[in-house]
């Protein structure tokens, strides 16, 4: 799903926001490999975790308590939650269970 928006819109001067996966095959890979030089727009890819609220203040600690080393989160809940339309549940959409838990 978000290949071929970035495909269509990162040769524009604009800011884009993607959330993973960016592609779930390596066709998808290599067909923005073969585009990235054409590629004008910023783009980052969301990491949800970000937005966390015990993330948020661990970030708000930082000048207190220096550089972080190493993180580690863990996440204590079942995989494969109900999303819209269960995208995550459909390969050709998800790129199967690496989206779901491993990609973090």
């Amino acid at each position: 799903l978000h290949t071929p928006q970035l495909l269509r819109w990162a040769k524009h001067p604009i800011s884009i926001l993607v959330e993973k996966p960016v592609a779930i095959s390596e066709r998808q890979v290599r067909a923005l490999k073969a585009m990235s030089p054409s590629f004008q727009a910023n783009i980052w890819v969301a990491m949800e975790y970000r937005y966390i609220p015990a993330i948020q203040k661990l970030l708000s600690l930082l000048p207190n308590i220096g550089a972080i080393k190493t993180i580690t989160i863990r996440e204590n809940r079942f995989p494969f939650l109900s999303k819209i339309n269960e995208w995550n549940k459909d390969i050709d959409k998800s790129g199967d269970t690496l989206v779901e838990k491993c990609c973090h």
